[in-house]
């Protein structure tokens, strides 16, 4: 049997403002209510900060396993990098890492796992994009149907990028009223992911699927 993992918006916790909108979303497996996420998109002057937090609490081979993780992009209101953080919480281990743009345009780097740290300096790959560039590239290129494009997605735990495919598949009205599936097919090395979003004609996301730490 197919499992997938559903995030389906509960509220938003603030109106869509210019300056800050805030996201908050329930997580089910099966139906059944496993955590919860939060998104938040906040813009001060030229620069937009995207933060993505996420809390799952699943069971596997009789074990519980809490898992969390957090998110954050800076960007400038063209969608440039600027800098990005990635925390994410197993309970035995927490892995951070740290990027921001240095003055040669290259990226400083600092890695955490558990009591070590490393810092390095590192190019950025060639079209990564972080979370506002994404939110530009789907808005440039619209929701008809049959619409296929791809951009590079910036992977912090890796350091690199990995290519998605974007297809908009078109109106949903079994899923809600008003709705249009996309569809993102993330290369990632090995194991291939596909994410179901439902969007409003705004690009407000009101529910998307994708397997579940490899089950699906």
């Amino acid at each position: 049997m197919h499992r997938r993992l559903a995030l389906l918006v509960l509220v938003v916790a603030f109106p869509a403002a210019a300056d800050s909108e805030v996201q908050w979303m329930k997580v089910l497996l099966d139906g059944q209510k496993i955590g919860h996420a939060r998104s938040e998109r906040r813009i001060e002057d030229d620069t937009v900060t995207t933060t993505e937090y996420m809390r799952l609490d699943i069971e596997r081979a009789g074990v519980a396993l809490r898992v969390q993780s957090e998110d954050r992009s800076v960007e400038t209101t063209g969608g440039t990098p600027r800098g990005f953080g990635s925390r994410l919480d197993l309970g035995s281990a927490v892995v951070e890492v740290e990027g921001r743009i240095a003055d040669d345009g290259r990226w400083d780097v600092v890695q955490r796992n558990g009591g070590t740290e490393s810092r390095q300096r590192v190019d950025w790959p060639a079209g990564a994009l972080l979370a506002e560039g994404v939110r530009l590239e789907l808005a440039r290129n619209g929701l008809a149907a049959g619409t296929r494009f791809g951009y590079r997605l910036y992977q912090a735990a890796s350091l690199d990028a990995v290519d998605v495919t974007v297809e908009v598949i078109g109106p949903d009205p079994a899923v809600g009223a008003g709705l249009v599936r996309v569809d993102q097919r993330v290369a990632l090395p090995g194991a291939p992911i596909t994410m179901r979003s439902w969007v409003t004609p705004a690009f407000e996301l009101a529910r998307s699927t994708l397997p579940l730490l490899g089950i699906e």
